[in-house]
Order: structure tokens, then sequence, then C-alpha cells
């Protein structure tokens, strides 16, 4: 395990390669309070073999531009969050990203491809993600969204409504809870 806060004040850290690591710990490369400033630096990432990327672990790493991921279990909450100078990420066999992960990366153009997440990506995992175009899911793959059931309703409506481009809601046989309290549902050829 690399422990929580490991790097926290490394702003001079400028690339990290980390391989068969099980836990990557919360805030490694973050801010932890005025004193210890988050690695501004940090340019690049690649990481491999890694079980679990733990909450907040690159959180506001606003110099780092590029991420490259294989075989990565979990991606912890708001794990990336305000990596605004983020552009790219390569993604080979995740298996789950939490909520807020890439949260306001607000520079990201580029996810090689989300097909490569097996299980699950749930809510706001892009929010602020305005330059992200493109993407492909894998048709197992989970998505989900955080928020009250009138929220939920609010974007089920827009989505009947037409205002997304899906396929038909005709098409919408029904909606279903799964044994872990997941809606479930098919359409059309999504």
């Amino acid at each position: 395990k690399i422990g929580d806060q490991a790097f926290t004040g490394c702003t001079g850290l400028q690339n990290a390669t980390i391989d068969n690591v099980k836990t990557i710990g919360s805030r490694v490369f973050s801010e932890y309070g005025q004193d210890q400033p988050a690695c501004i630096s940090l340019n690049s990432v690649n990481l491999s073999n890694v079980n679990t990327i733990d909450q907040r672990a690159f959180q506001n790493c606003t110099g780092l531009k590029t991420v490259d991921m294989a075989n990565i279990d979990t991606i912890g909450q708001f794990a990336f969050q305000n990596c605004t100078g983020l552009e790219t990420v390569n993604m080979d066999h995740i298996r789950f990203i939490d909520n807020y992960a890439f949260w306001n990366c607000e520079n990201l153009t580029t996810i090689n491809s989300l097909s490569n997440v097996t299980e699950r990506i749930n809510g706001f995992t892009f929010y602020g993600c305005k330059n992200l175009k493109g993407l492909t899911v894998d048709d197992l793959a989970k998505m989900g969204y955080v928020g009250s059931n009138e929220e939920i309703m609010k974007r089920v409506e827009a989505i009947l409504a037409g205002k997304f481009n899906l396929d038909s809601a005709e098409e919408i046989g029904q909606l279903t809870t799964d044994e872990e309290n997941w809606l479930v549902g098919s359409v059309g050829k999504s």
C-alpha cells in the first residue's frame, strides 16, 4: 500500500509510475491542509495492476495532463477531481469507477474507451468535463446517478421527452430493480 498523504506537498514531482500495488491511499498526491499542497507539477501518471485508487488520491493535481491505467479494480470517489489540466485518460480493464471520480476535469477531451469498464460507472463521474465527447460504454456496464428520487424522475422525464440522443422511448420494455437495487431496462439496440 502507498499510505494516505504519502506524496502530499511534493510540488516538484513531475511523473509517477505505480505498478503492482494493492492500494493507493487517500490524498496520496492531493493537498492536505494549507501547509501541504497538491502535487501541482505532476504531469503524467502511469498506473497498472492496482486494486484500489482511494478517494481523492490525485485531487487538485492541476498540472496533470495524461493518465494511463491498466488492470485497475476500483477508482475511488473524487480520485481525480479538479485535475483541471487533465486532457487524456487511457483505460484498459477497469472494473468500477466511483462517484465524482473525474469531477470538474474541465479540459479532459479524450478517454480511449469506457468499454474497458467492466462493471459499473457511478453517478457524476464526469460531471463538469465539458470538453469530453464521443464516449462508448460497454453494454454490460451499469451507469449510476446520485440524487433524490425527484431529481432522477426529472431526468427520466427529460429522456422520455427526447432531450437526449437515445433510442426511441417506445423501445423501453420495462424498468426493474436488480439484486443490487440498480434500475435495469432494455432500450432498443443500446
